[in-house]
């Protein structure tokens, strides 16, 4: 499919084309559909498929139906026609992320230290207190959902550590969560205490979890949000760092001219990264998300290193399997709570009301 001119179509972002999907089911139902709606659950059929395919193509989407018959919410649709049909990363992000990962980057003040560990989100509720290890790319979100789902219990959101890059390997992490641990202990937060993690985070709070049990403190409650698989093998640095710029350009729409501004801005309007403020600092946090990744790869569970106490499991049924079983070795409990979002976008658990139930459920 081609444009207006003759060239190779425009690239859009993930969220303009879910936004555009939602207008066009809407139309076509004649009320409101959200990014989660399913097309089928709401009487659709294929013969309403193929209409819908071609008012998208109109729109300038390529599309194909049996593409919309395997995809049947807008978000996951819009995910399909952007970050599941990569060709390649494009080149001066590719070039200026490969720059930062070789370059050393001043520390940032992001919470890698016990000084400046903990921040309160919320003290409202009377039950146990809630610590958060957040995810790279939606610290801001995730905050807002846990006040929105009201969990009666105080929050303290914590940023995800070594986003400074000084996180390299599975040593690192470790090393680094008894430092978190070591913070948590100095707040006093109270007895006993629950620790959450969402992606990346969540390798941090089993980390900070064990090494609160070890100092004697009471932990009731590990929750583990759509987490990053620990001990599952990862493409080279290069690779992945390849890998993780065309997922980029694939979701936010940049092209191969498309700088570290481009991308703040466009990640800034799609609701990510909105504890970033300057592009060359996103720029470098792509190039320290490849170096966690890597680490995550590398931490291998053993014997010696479960969390002994009751856990939550959160993950997409599309992931489910593979994260009892990266996860099963660590853990000497697991209650599992299968969402249904399908996407590859973090904001898809924050969206599932299964979450919701599931951490007020684990309230003490």
């Amino acid at each position: 499919m081609t444009n207006a001119v003759g060239g190779p179509p425009k690239r859009m972002p993930t969220h303009i084309i879910e936004s555009m999907m939602c207008s066009l089911w809407g139309e076509h139902f004649g009320h409101p559909v959200g990014p989660d709606d399913d097309f089928f659950e709401l009487g659709g059929d294929s013969l309403a498929i193929l209409e819908i395919v071609l008012q998208a193509r109109k729109l300038g989407l390529e599309l194909r139906a049996s593409q919309a018959l395997r995809h049947p919410t807008p978000a996951r649709l819009a995910e399909s026609i952007t970050v599941r049909s990569l060709d390649r990363a494009p080149e001066r992000l590719l070039s200026l992320v490969s720059a930062a990962a070789h370059t050393k980057w001043p520390e940032i003040a992001l919470a890698t230290r016990s000084s400046t560990v903990s921040a309160l989100t919320s003290d409202e509720g009377y039950g146990s207190p809630l610590v958060v290890i957040h995810s790279d790319s939606h610290r801001v979100a995730e905050q807002t959902a846990l006040l929105r789902w009201e969990l009666g219990r105080p929050i303290h959101s914590l940023h995800l550590p070594g986003l400074d890059g000084s996180v390299t390997d599975g040593a690192g992490i470790v090393a680094l969560s008894y430092v978190l641990a070591e913070a948590v202990n100095a707040k006093q937060l109270g007895e006993p205490v629950s620790i959450a993690g969402f992606g990346i985070g969540a390798v941090f709070a089993h980390e900070v979890a064990r090494a609160l049990q070890a100092a004697g403190r009471q932990v009731d409650l590990l929750a583990l949000v759509s987490p990053s698989l620990p001990g599952v093998a990862v493409p080279p640095r290069d690779a992945l760092l390849r890998e993780r710029v065309a997922v980029l350009g694939g979701r936010f729409g940049l092209g191969d001219g498309a700088d570290g501004r481009d991308l703040l801005h466009q990640a800034h309007a799609a609701g990510w990264f909105e504890d970033v403020e300057s592009p060359e600092e996103l720029v470098h946090r792509q190039a320290t998300w490849v170096e966690l990744t890597s680490a995550v790869a590398e931490r291998q569970f053993d014997g010696f290193h479960r969390y002994d106490g009751p856990s939550l499991l959160a993950a997409d049924g599309a992931r489910q399997v593979v994260a009892e079983k990266a996860w099963g070795p660590g853990l000497t409990s697991m209650e599992v709570c299968q969402l249904d979002h399908g996407l590859e976008s973090p904001a898809g658990a924050l969206r599932d009301p299964r979450l919701a139930d599931a951490l007020r459920k684990g309230r003490v």
